[in-house]
């Protein structure tokens, strides 16, 4: 018998994030949907980017690994994107995978086994008066 990977990534499957632009339907794939490659990419990408600051070459960075260049042409061949729109559009896809703009996602199946509690130390209890 052999190991079918087919099987074992159907079962992560889930839904694409789905928004409408200019009247249509477009689709963003999840993060752990994207090759390994882009999504190693964007976890970078994603944690340089700070929601009060974004530039719109560092979303569109960002929007180049998620979409790649022809869907991102087609959504501004639909309607003009402006930086608030892409700024919009990146935090509720951010927020579909229970992520804030700035802080990369997770990966559901190594931190579910590996989160531990943080211990208390010395230095992490109540500050002391010290004169």
């Amino acid at each position: 018998m052999s190991f079918d990977l087919d099987a074992a990534v159907a079962i992560t499957a889930g839904e694409p994030f789905r928004f409408t632009w200019g009247g249509k339907p477009f689709e963003l794939p999840r993060v752990l949907d994207l090759s390994i490659d882009r999504q190693l990419a964007l976890v970078g990408a994603v944690d340089t980017i700070d929601a009060t600051k974004a530039v719109p070459a560092d979303l569109l960075n960002v929007f180049n690994l998620v979409l790649g260049e022809d869907l991102l042409k087609e959504l501004s061949a639909t309607k003009p994107l402006s930086a608030v729109g892409l700024i919009a559009l990146l935090n509720a896809w951010m927020e579909f995978h229970g992520q804030d703009l700035g802080k990369s996602p997770a990966s559901p199946a190594s931190s579910a086994r590996t989160a531990r509690p943080s211990k208390q130390t010395s230095r992490s209890g109540q500050a002391r008066k010290t004169s």
